[in-house]
């Protein structure tokens, strides 16, 4: 799942504190991807509610009805997005899919979202959710996390002058998707317009949402490790 951006060298990438930062960067658009999987809010927030569900298995019976529950129109959709990054799987009878079953890195996303709920409040992780983060802004996150700016003593945030945010966007080769990506970081409240002509980070905030992205690129990579471990032969442990 992971790839790399084969049409940009590392060295054309903004100047990031952290080795792992760097690899999300790198990575960002299937991190992005399980991110809007697991964030969606369509059908009451329907994905994160069947890996809820699906703790114990499911029949397909059962997920149809969860489906009406929440006035979404069909579940396959929603179902393939789940087991494509591993989050769940089939359970097989008689060689048909009779219904479906949270798999341990299900668990382990599922961890993670309620992980940043603590860290930073339910109606917060919501907004993150409702603002559809997608690779834009995802990778102008990381930019502005990635740079080593201190902490104003006074406020206890890291401001950034219009300038030094101008300075920042040069990583896109258009303003506009600058400018883009840092309204949908407003609407996260991941950034803040202020009244002082500043863009103000808080520091709590910004931190659970990198550990949030961290385990995100974390999962992708247990998932390819996973997919391409050897099957044991049988008796074998």
């Amino acid at each position: 799942m992971l790839q790399q951006e084969e049409s940009r060298r590392l060295e054309d990438f903004p100047i990031l504190a952290g080795v792992t930062i760097k690899e999300i960067f790198q990575n960002i658009e299937p991190v992005a991807e399980l991110h809007a999987v697991l964030s969606s809010p369509r059908g009451n927030f329907l994905h994160r509610r069947l890996l809820h569900a699906l703790r114990g298995s499911l029949t397909n019976d059962e997920i149809e009805r969860l489906r009406q529950e929440h006035g979404v129109e069909e579940s396959d959709r929603h179902i393939n997005k789940l087991a494509k990054w591993g989050l769940i799987k089939p359970v097989d009878e008689a060689g048909e899919t009779t219904g479906y079953v949270r798999t341990e890195l299900g668990e382990e996303a599922l961890n993670a979202v309620r992980e940043l709920e603590r860290k930073i409040g339910e109606e917060q992780a919501t907004n993150i959710s409702q603002a559809a983060l997608g690779v834009n802004a995802l990778r102008l996150f990381l930019t502005i996390f990635g740079n080593n700016k201190e902490v104003d003593l006074v406020s206890r945030e890291v401001i950034y002058s219009p300038l030094e945010i101008g300075q920042l966007m040069r990583l896109f080769s258009r303003s506009l998707e600058g400018i883009s990506s840092m309204d949908k970081l407003d609407d996260a409240g991941l950034v803040s317009y202020l009244d002082d002509g500043n863009i103000h980070v808080n520091p709590r905030r910004s931190t659970a949402f990198y550990a949030y992205l961290k385990h995100m690129y974390q999962l992708l990579t247990k998932g390819e490790n996973l997919q391409a471990a050897p099957v044991p032969p049988a008796g074998r442990v």
